[in-house]
């Protein structure tokens, strides 16, 4: 009947919303370039959308600003590299694109509330918690 084939989602015919691509291909090229490009308009230039159009998108898809995801991203780095290597503090900010490392500190603690060193020893005392 024509009415049902009315009522298919977009998904099940093989469609997929402009806005979903568009987020796909962000997620791609912050996962790849969140070390060395933390500005907006690259990313904007990259998908071939404005900033402000990318930003906006961003804000409603996400509930965040792409300022936030790309600092989330450099965060949940910061956070493995913390936990699975014996690198310092300064080489962590470095290998994150971030050649200060006392300005690496403030925001991490900001972000997670705990110096990174605390944090690190913080994770490694309450290991089992988080391993779950």
């Amino acid at each position: 009947m024509i009415t049902e084939n009315l009522e298919i989602p977009c998904f099940q015919k093989g469609f997929i919303p402009p806005d979903a691509i568009l987020m796909n291909n962000l997620d791609s090229l912050i996962d790849k370039h969140f070390k060395e490009n933390k500005i907006i308009s690259f990313y904007a230039d990259q998908l071939f959308v404005s900033k402000k159009v990318l930003n906006s998108k961003v804000k409603r898809l996400r509930g965040k600003t792409l300022f936030e995801l790309v600092q989330h991203r450099v965060y949940k780095e910061a956070v493995v590299l913390l936990l699975e290597t014996d690198m310092s503090i300064k080489e962590i900010a470095n290998e994150l694109g971030i050649y200060d490392a006392a300005y690496f500190s403030r925001v991490f603690k900001k972000a997670t509330g705990l110096q990174p060193k605390k944090y690190k020893e913080f994770r490694k005392a309450n290991e089992m918690y988080f391993n779950k």
